[in-house]
């Protein structure tokens, strides 16, 4: 069973994004063809952030994000999204310490297709 992200709310500004690939064939001519590539080729990404949150709930973030080392997929929904679908988190900064007991950090979601 896919573990589900801590219920942690994360701060406005948090946002997702899509990118997409595509497969590009560059021509002597200026002209260019392009195609998707594969079935899921618009990946979509969530900004996640906590800014000002306190220790215990940067530790629980940044504890889960370790666990799962980056290839390890989970539960999660972002505000807007309709239910909670799975995602791998790749790349997340280190706690950024405001005071003993405050900190902001930062991860990149990815969605996740794998079965």
């Amino acid at each position: 069973m896919t573990p589900a992200f801590p219920n942690i709310t994360p701060s406005r500004g948090s946002r997702a994004g899509v990118e997409a690939r595509v497969l590009k064939a560059q021509f002597g001519d200026g002209y260019a063809q392009r195609a998707p590539d594969g079935l899921n080729h618009l990946t979509k990404t969530y900004e996640f952030e906590l800014r000002a949150a306190p220790a215990a709930d940067l530790n629980t973030v940044l504890n889960f994000l370790v666990a799962r080392g980056g290839r390890e997929p989970f539960t999660f929904q972002p505000q807007g999204y309709a239910a909670a679908v799975k995602w791998v988190c790749e790349r997340w900064s280190e706690p950024e310490w405001i005071s003993p007991t405050h900190g902001s950090l930062s991860a990149t979601f990815i969605r996740d297709f794998s079965l």
